[in-house]
């Protein structure tokens, strides 16, 4: 064998071992840009719950739908109550995907949900997509479903 075919032997394996190398390099930076996108969409939800927060100590009035009250304060209700639900709906839509754990969120939703729960009927629920309304019902059970567990995991604690 002569030292041509030997030296084009050797170059093809390292070509070989390159494109392997490639490959798995490729597919390490793929999955890291993906965790690094899905802890991105978390704290984008987590400081979008924090600025609602924070607006509702601001502005204290916010702190729940009232039947009466002043025009100014009634429209500026509805819109926070829009918000809060469009949140939720962001937390049921994150939370759908595969591999995403509802508990985290529950006891968040399941507060704003009741506070903001009598806004959600009639035109109001018109502002949504049709699918929204399932989602919600879904929602609801999830929560109950989360208070259940945990009340069953308090009762086994006290035994």
């Amino acid at each position: 064998m002569s030292w041509d075919v030997v030296a084009q032997w050797i170059a093809a394996l390292a070509a070989a071992a390159t494109l392997v190398w490639s490959h798995l390099t490729l597919r390490t930076s793929i999955r890291g840009l993906s965790t690094t996108i899905e802890e991105s969409r978390y704290s984008q939800l987590d400081t979008t719950y924090l600025e609602l927060l924070r607006t509702r100590v601001e502005h204290p009035v916010l702190a729940g739908p009232r039947p009466e009250g002043p025009h100014d304060v009634q429209i500026a209700l509805d819109n926070y109550a829009c918000m809060i639900w469009n949140f939720i709906e962001s937390v049921l839509d994150y939370c759908d995907r595969p591999g995403r754990n509802f508990s985290a969120w529950a006891p968040a939703v399941e507060y704003e949900s009741g506070v903001y729960a009598s806004w959600l009927s009639g035109e109001n629920l018109n502002r949504y997509d049709p699918e929204f309304k399932g989602r919600v019902e879904k929602m609801v059970l999830s929560v109950a479903a989360h208070r259940e567990a945990v009340a069953s995991q308090m009762r086994h604690d006290l035994i």
